[in-house]
């Protein structure tokens, strides 16, 4: 098979890299504040990213890409391990959802609100996004963006070392830096270590920010089509 054009764009590759990256610290700070440890604060603000029931979407469903390593070494599914805290997510397929964040969030996490505000309608997913240890978020795409129309940009907070990575179509990349990719392309992620992963995460036009359109989706290139990227931890 083919291979996609582009999957991935660095640091320097991002109109709006530098932006996002002069609030790192703050957006730790924030997360962190009143916590004992981002452990404690992971429990207490985030909730499963792919707990669906309150859109009348069963568990069972939804849950099915998020795997935790227990330790024996065996796999199973636990809708625990992918949190996180979205302050924006606009999605219009099958299931409309609008959601931004309450009054509340929005003082608690100031930084958060200041950079959504800064983009507007340009931003259409924002979310602190939470890895648990020992977890395999599995291979999927996003059904959000089938047009191709925003790149989806990780920022990288608290990365523990160790055994953890993403994966798109075969092409890895850690989270040492700043980048973004099309989500249109069959995509997983890997924390094999015994810390929490914390980034920051954010969708955005690519033309309100001064990039070229990314692919619109193709099924050539879908999980379904591709299968599991399978790699064990290291040893």
């Amino acid at each position: 098979m083919d291979r996609p054009a582009k999957m991935y764009w660095y640091r320097d590759e991002i109109p709006v890299a530098e932006y996002l990256m002069s609030h790192k610290q703050a957006l730790i700070d924030e997360f962190l504040e009143g916590h004992k440890s981002l452990r404690a604060a992971v429990r207490a603000q985030t909730r499963p990213v792919l707990d669906w029931r309150y859109l009348g979407i069963p568990l069972e469903e939804s849950s099915k890409y998020v795997e935790r390593i227990d330790h024996k070494g065996d796999f199973s599914v636990d809708v625990n391990g992918w949190r996180g805290i979205r302050f924006r997510y606009e999605r219009h397929d099958n299931i409309n959802i609008s959601y931004t964040i309450s009054d509340e969030e929005a003082r608690k996490f100031p930084t958060a609100t200041k950079i959504v505000k800064h983009f507007g309608d340009a931003c259409v997913f924002c979310t602190y996004s939470v890895l648990e240890p020992q977890t395999v978020l599995k291979r999927h795409t996003g059904p959000e963006n089938r047009e191709g129309k925003q790149i989806r940009i990780h920022m990288p907070l608290i990365i523990p070392k160790g055994d953890i990575f993403f994966e798109c179509f075969d092409e890895v990349i850690t989270w040492d830096d700043l980048w973004g990719f099309n989500n249109q392309i069959a995509h997983s992620a890997h924390n094999y270590t015994d810390e929490y992963r914390l980034i920051f995460l954010i969708d955005l036009d690519r033309a309100s920010i001064g990039m070229e359109p990314g692919d619109p989706y193709d099924p050539r290139y879908d999980y379904v089509a591709l299968g599991d990227y399978v790699r064990p931890p290291k040893e």
